[in-house]
């Protein structure tokens, strides 16, 4: 975050209005380095985060990525308020709670899914596509 250190207001993608944020460039060898030095949930690291940070050590590697234009959204109505970080300033934190205290997934994403995977589970194995779920 502390790349992120230059003002500036952007567009929504509605273009119905703007945001104020902070910008700035980091290096893409060092943001790698960071993201790998990460600790994940349960095998949420070895199979969504390093595949993609091998495509970009590959750019990297290339010559094609060199580095990172980091966008740090202000926006204040986020429910987090305005914190100060130590070495960066005041900013604008969001917090949320995505499962608003209910534990598991939704009942109407368990009865949808299930009947789909249960007429998955019955056929034979055959090779299936991404239309099959």
């Amino acid at each position: 975050m502390q790349a992120a250190r230059d003002p500036i207001t952007l567009p929504e993608s509605t273009g119905a209005g703007k945001f104020k944020s902070f910008v700035g460039v980091f290096s893409a060898e060092s943001l790698v380095q960071i993201i790998d030095s990460s600790q994940y949930i349960f095998e949420y690291g070895e199979r969504s985060v390093k595949p993609k940070t091998a495509f970009y050590r590959h750019l990297i590697e290339n010559g094609t990525l060199s580095d990172f234009l980091i966008i740090v959204p202000q926006l204040t109505g986020a429910g987090g308020g305005i914190q100060e970080i130590q070495g960066v300033g005041p900013r604008a934190v969001v917090s949320r709670d995505r499962r608003g205290g209910v534990e598991g997934s939704s009942a109407k994403s368990r009865t949808v899914n299930k009947g789909k995977l249960r007429s998955i589970l019955r056929t034979p194995t055959r090779r299936r596509t991404c239309s099959d779920v």
